[in-house]
């Protein structure tokens, strides 16, 4: 592994200032759990840094608040710490069920929000140091003609077709969750729905976040929808990523659909809200819905194993309160 220093940044404002001082060979670091191993194994030839700015001792990053209505995750907020907080658990019940199924105790313990959100691919040709790719640089993608788990998109969009690993972008998606990012010319917000649109056409990374811009906290909206559920598919029941998953929200009022969000995860390098089947929902009363249908409608044009389709017409008669 190439050598470098490790500087501690004492705020959110301090790590931007030295993103900016020492340009192109600074590099953020959270935990550290996905950047050390992309350093040691000499996976991007490009990602050489010679100063690692240490977001540990930022203070103001870590914690859970309120800001009037908004609920607050800072970006250095553990995992576990997220799902053991008592707002989270009453405004975003499915966001603690997605932690709950993160890794293990020891490494939810560990990982912070904003890593998890910013982690790079799994899949096994970007991981592969002898193996040329878009997202190292090269114009080809592996992935693209891949049967592997992890490594192909069901989903073809862009050069890249690689899936993202986090089990808490669907979530995010579907609580239409916002990112707090600070930089040089100060704070701004981006929907985490749409912080993933060009991740397929981007080599350096995944989420639209600039190299000297720093992400502050997690915002979600006054208002959760009632009825949430999170469902996984995995080869492990745990410490494993997903094959796929989903994320569904839904507002129900006297017995009708009155708001729905249903969004995939792992099945693309993007969230993939599915908002033709979302129309199947909105405004019929919950007995009249058909969860199969609506599975049919999301994975309509992408070729995937009856399985993902099971994950999400499960997921939707959980959240509609029918036998699964």
């Amino acid at each position: 592994m190439i050598p470098f220093r490790l500087v501690d940044a004492r705020s959110a404002a301090h790590a931007v200032a030295l993103l900016v001082e020492h340009g192109p060979a600074a590099q953020l670091i959270a935990a550290g759990g996905d950047l050390l191993d992309l350093l040691k194994e000499g996976v991007v030839a490009r990602l050489q840094p010679s100063v690692l700015v240490n977001l540990a001792t930022a203070g103001d990053l870590a914690g859970v608040s309120r800001v009037g209505p908004t609920l607050r995750l800072g970006a250095m907020t553990t995992l576990a710490d997220v799902a053991a907080n008592a707002d989270v658990q009453l405004a975003a019940p499915m966001l603690v069920e997605a932690i709950s199924r993160v890794a293990s105790p020891q490494l939810r313990n560990m990982t912070t929000v904003a890593g998890n959100l910013l982690q790079r691919s799994r899949c096994l040709h970007f991981r592969h140091p002898a193996i040329d790719c878009f997202k190292k640089g090269g114009r080809g993608c592996p992935a693209a003609a891949s049967d592997v788990p992890l490594s192909r998109s069901l989903f073809a969009a862009g050069p890249c077709r690689a899936v993202h690993p986090s089990d808490l972008v669907p979530v995010l998606a579907a609580l239409d969750a916002e990112m707090e990012i600070v930089g040089p010319a100060g704070v701004r917000t981006v929907p985490i729905d749409g912080l993933y649109a060009e991740a397929e056409r981007m080599p350096a990374r995944e989420a639209a976040i600039g190299n000297d811009e720093v992400v502050v906290a997690i915002a979600l909206r006054a208002g959760m929808p009632r009825s949430q559920v999170f469902e996984k598919l995995t080869v492990r029941g745990a410490n494993d990523f997903a094959l796929a998953s989903v994320a569904v929200a839904l507002d129900v009022q006297d017995d009708v659909v009155s708001d729905c969000r249903i969004v995939l995860g792992g099945v693309a390098l993007r969230p993939m809200r599915c908002i033709d089947s979302e129309t199947l929902v909105v405004g019929r009363t919950r007995h009249a819905i058909a969860p199969g249908s609506v599975a049919d409608a999301a994975l309509r044009g992408a070729k995937v194993p009856a399985a993902v389709r099971t994950l999400v017409s499960r997921a939707l008669a959980r959240a509609l309160g029918a036998p699964a």
